[in-house]
């Protein structure tokens, strides 16, 4: 199982920022591919994340470029 920081997932996935991601975190979007350490960092498993996205967000000339 692959884990990445929400900063490496964003740019693995082909977005410009990570703001989607954190926003989709913050909607709880995202409960089943988060991960909280002890230290309390977050990681996103990225097995299944990027068909997740696809199948959730709109594909921008500006932003991402998940396909």
């Amino acid at each position: 199982m692959t884990f990445a920081t929400i900063s490496k997932a964003a740019e693995t996935l082909g977005f410009k920022s990570r703001s989607t991601l954190y926003s989709f975190i913050d909607k709880g979007y995202l409960d089943e591919f988060l991960y909280v350490n002890n230290k309390g960092r977050r990681f996103l498993k990225m097995e299944g994340l990027k068909e997740f996205m696809i199948a959730n967000t709109v594909p921008t000339i500006r932003g991402n470029v998940l396909s």
